[in-house]
């Protein structure tokens, strides 16, 4: 974590460059900068391209990661679009590793959790889907379903997400037990960017638990950083 860079002269957090770096990365450069198929596993689908699952909030959570991580030069090119952007070195030099990160109500289309991994992040998801329901690879449509063997979202990286998935209602009394049992906690970064909304799931409403916040900064290191990606909420473990 580069502590130099997100702290500011009273070793707090600089909420207002993160937000403003955020709502660029967000919606100034959604259509100069994608993350297609090779980040999110489904084909012909970028980061944030849609209302609803793959929403644009998936974008911020990759801003906030992002942020957290790379280097002021980096940060630089992003914002001005530079030409120098070169995402497949982004992805072989790993610009996200040591980065630990928590998507909290991933969805079914889990793309941000996705492309952090491409980009070298340790990234657990939790929802009440389980892994099974996750879209991903190609739709053949309704008869067949998903053809998940493909290059842009191979054997390893679906094996991946199998094991850094956990499913469960974050309701439940045990919810928190749990994540610390199956992650070990001391995240960087613990996010969410549907949480707020709930779906229905079986038959039933799904709504997030009213201690959300508080839950998140259990399982924060210090110095570590909520984001609640609708109104780009942040707090800091202090």
């Amino acid at each position: 974590m580069n502590y130099e860079k997100i702290k500011g002269k009273e070793n707090e957090f600089d909420k207002k460059n993160f937000s403003r770096f955020v709502e660029r990365f967000t919606f100034g450069l959604q259509y100069e900068l994608k993350f297609g198929s090779e980040f999110t596993g489904i084909e012909g689908v970028d980061l944030g391209e849609s209302t609803v699952i793959n929403s644009p909030f998936t974008r911020a959570q990759l801003a906030a990661a992002i942020y957290l991580k790379v280097d002021k030069e980096l940060l630089e090119k992003i914002k001005d679009h530079s030409q120098e952007i070169n995402k497949d070195e982004w992805i072989r030099n790993k610009i996200l590793k040591g980065l630990k990160i928590l998507d909290l109500g991933c969805g079914p289309e889990p793309t941000f959790a996705r492309s952090a991994r491409r980009l070298g992040a340790d990234v657990y998801t939790v929802d009440v889907l389980p892994v099974s329901e996750f879209g991903c690879g190609i739709w053949k449509g309704k008869e067949e379903g998903w053809q998940k063997e493909c290059d842009f979202f191979p054997e390893e990286l679906q094996e991946l997400e199998k094991m850094k998935h956990i499913q469960l209602d974050l309701r439940s009394k045990d919810a928190l037990a749990k994540i610390i049992e199956k992650t070990g906690g001391n995240f960087d970064l613990v996010t969410s960017a549907h949480l707020a909304s709930g779906y229905e799931y079986q038959g039933k409403e799904i709504y997030p638990p009213c201690d959300i916040e508080e839950q998140a900064m259990k399982l924060l290191r210090i110095g570590g950083l909520f984001q609640s990606a609708p109104g780009n909420s942040i707090e800091i473990k202090k």
